[in-house]
């Protein structure tokens, strides 16, 4: 899978190059990142949080979100996406 659009469905695995990795639930519509040992959290890592939007989710490309309440949703984006799979 090389891009993960807004109306897709299920569970996705996202990693970037930082090797960060975003589980997305497109049917729940939420979205947990787990930051990888070499880089700062970010509120609300591991938590499971209120996906508004995928803007861009495309290898070689940046991970770009819209996240949180919608009257407070945040626009998230990452370094380059390395990879998207199928989450089981």
């Amino acid at each position: 899978m090389n891009t993960l659009t807004d109306t897709d469905t299920g569970l996705a695995l996202i990693t970037t190059e930082t090797g960060s990795k975003y589980l997305i639930d497109l049917d729940a519509r939420t979205v947990r990142r787990n930051p990888s040992s070499l880089i700062d959290g970010l509120a609300g890592d591991k938590k499971d949080l209120p996906l508004l939007a995928i803007t861009n989710c495309t290898i070689g490309e940046p991970l770009q979100l819209s996240i949180g309440p919608a009257d407070r949703a945040i626009t998230r984006r990452t370094t380059r996406v390395v990879s998207i799979v199928p989450a089981p």
